[in-house]
């Protein structure tokens, strides 16, 4: 058995599942995927982020529309994600958003975002940490949550080795099986 983690954006995740190049893949999305069977096997909170510098990061509660008259860090917007994470946005009154940057790694976002460039939306795991240490401050907006769907791809009809649905329920403490027929 050999390990490889490709790390890269949701549509190569997609093509390496499909062209079989991966036994498996992982990836955000809230709706199912083309021509994949894909599992939920954990939702993850997204929220509103900001430098410690920001004059959003001042105010008790920041509304939906407050935040659609601020730059974004965002991702790609022609990317799957960045289609997905647009629709949440309008599903809380945020429709359009003026990108002053795009980063798809969350260490360019991470600084852009602490240098002034503009606020995003976040995986609210990978913030944490900043946000304990105050490089960033978590902006406290009256919406609902947030919430993206961890995904664990696999190519229909292709047989799944007991090798990877182990590997999978170590990773995610549970057996996360293809979908039934």
């Amino acid at each position: 058995i050999q390990l490889v983690v490709w790390v890269g954006v949701q549509e190569e995740v997609l093509e390496h599942v499909q062209s079989g190049a991966a036994d498996i893949g992982c990836c955000l999305a809230n709706d199912p995927l083309p021509r994949l069977d894909s599992q939920v096997v954990r939702r993850e909170r997204l929220v509103f982020i900001a430098s410690s510098a920001h004059p959003l990061a001042r105010r008790r509660r920041v509304r939906p529309g407050d935040l659609a008259a601020e730059d974004f860090v965002a991702p790609a917007q022609s990317s799957m994600f960045g289609r997905s994470l647009s629709r949440l946005l309008a599903g809380i009154g945020i429709d359009g958003i003026r990108v002053a940057a795009q980063a798809t790694e969350y260490g360019f976002l991470r600084g852009l975002v602490a240098a002034g460039v503009g606020i995003s939306c976040s995986l609210e795991k990978s913030v944490a940490e900043d946000i304990r240490s105050g490089v960033l401050t978590r902006l406290d907006v009256d919406a609902p949550d947030l919430w993206m769907s961890v995904r664990v791809l696999r190519s229909p009809g292709r047989p799944v080795p007991p090798h990877v649905n182990a590997f999978t329920s170590f990773l995610f403490g549970r057996q996360a099986e293809a979908p039934a027929a």
